[in-house]
């Protein structure tokens, strides 16, 4: 009997798990009209699952020798890396696109970063073509004039010198405000509404908001 008193237990409490997974952790503390809409974030159309294997890399291998597989790898293919450790210095993806980097599982290929790559102008462990530019040296710059509304997918700037559909990433920013209002909330001025200040990456020393996006039509 006591048995069969816990087993209803457990299932009742079970039962009750999912209407809690479910729930969205801001709901009832931010306004719906504040919250993100992460439905279209990652890789559009998720990670492609490619399967032929342009080269085969073991334990040992240098970064050097793992960045000349990917810039000699056909489109669409895989670069593959053993089960094992690698310590290396950075991997530089740069030089090609549409390929991908695999391991042998989670727990099996192991990448060690003894330090970082050379990344447009800044450092970094995995570099991506477009995934960084020097601060205060952009190669264009232009006004955002118009599609400032959440969601918005279509924005209008004063050029659009150097943009290719399909391939530029651009760096959307603006000013940051030289006081909170309580409003705004884009401010880094110290003692205001910053403990720190402005950090160095932001363009111009005060712009500190940023967000990088793909552009897919001009």
């Amino acid at each position: 009997m006591k048995r069969n008193l816990f087993l209803l237990i457990l299932l009742a409490l079970l039962c009750c798990f999912p209407a809690y997974s479910h729930a969205q952790l801001w709901s009832g503390i931010i306004s719906p009209s504040r919250a993100i809409d992460w439905s279209n974030a990652g890789v559009p159309g998720g990670i492609p699952n490619r399967s032929n294997i342009c080269a085969t890399l073991n334990p040992g291998a240098s970064a050097a020798q793992i960045n000349s597989a990917i810039a000699a790898c056909p489109s669409n293919e895989v670069v593959f890396l053993n089960a094992g450790t690698y310590n290396i210095a950075g991997v530089d993806f740069t030089q090609n696109s549409n390929v991908t980097l695999r391991g042998a599982g989670a727990d099996q290929t192991f990448l060690v970063f003894s330090s970082s790559t050379s990344c447009n102008g800044l450092r970094a462990d995995i570099c991506l073509a477009g995934s960084n530019s020097s601060p205060g040296g952009e190669d264009y710059v232009a006004n955002w004039t118009a599609g400032y509304a959440k969601g918005a997918t279509s924005i209008t700037l004063s050029n659009s010198v150097g943009i290719v559909a399909g391939s530029t990433l651009i760096n959307l920013d603006q000013m940051d405000e030289a006081s909170d209002t309580g409003n705004i909330w884009n401010c880094l001025v110290t003692g205001v509404c910053s403990n720190g200040g402005s950090g160095r990456f932001a363009r111009g020393g005060n712009r500190s908001q940023q967000q990088q996006v793909l552009v897919t039509a001009c």
